[in-house]
């Protein structure tokens, strides 16, 4: 093969691998890298305006719900909310006359997971039912904790999930408790 036919080839031979070598470097690195912070990110609640609902399941899901006092008082209390994010801790507090010491945090515990503890009382501004979240109470334990709420991310603005404590519905002097309880946290 004469000098000047294999220069044209060479050329282009170089040229190729050089190509595939610089598309082997920028495709697949060989270092592994954590999630940067902004990729981590996407996960969790947006803080905002939210309705967290509070309800006694019903139809097939409630099947095997138990309630004290069976009387008038709605099982569903909606309370509106604002969520905030301080310290990878969500802040859900009751907006103005619905708050009666009410504190709900909660914390993300997996990509879609979230629990915390919640206390206190809030009020259903539409239909005046009050609610009130205390520990759970088991004759079998003698300590029993917070009551907590954990759930699912369903969205980075909706979750909802199970209430695992003592939970009461009131209105005009009447009461009811039933377990198990739910809730949903969606955006107002």
């Amino acid at each position: 093969m004469s000098a000047v036919a294999c220069a044209g080839r060479c050329r282009r031979r170089r040229l190729t691998l050089a190509a595939a070598v610089l598309f082997m470097a920028i495709g697949c690195s060989g270092t592994p890298v954590s999630p940067s912070k902004a990729l981590s990110g996407e996960f969790g609640l947006l803080p905002g305006d939210y309705t967290l609902t509070v309800y006694v399941p019903t139809g097939e899901a409630g099947k095997h719900v138990i309630c004290v006092d069976d009387n008038n008082v709605p099982g569903t209390a909606s309370i509106p909310v604002t969520l905030t994010l301080l310290d990878g801790i969500y802040r859900v507090t009751p907006v103005g006359g619905a708050n009666i010491r009410f504190q709900l945090m909660l914390q993300m515990s997996g990509a879609t997971t979230v629990y915390g503890p919640v206390l206190g009382q809030a009020r259903d501004p539409v239909t005046g039912v009050v609610i009130t979240i205390s520990p759970p109470i088991d004759p079998n334990y003698a300590l029993q904790g917070d009551a907590m709420l954990s759930g699912l991310l369903a969205s980075r603005n909706f979750a909802a999930g199970a209430v695992y404590g003592s939970v009461q519905f009131s209105l005009d002097g009447a009461a009811r408790w039933c377990n198990p309880n739910n809730w949903i946290l969606r955006p107002r």
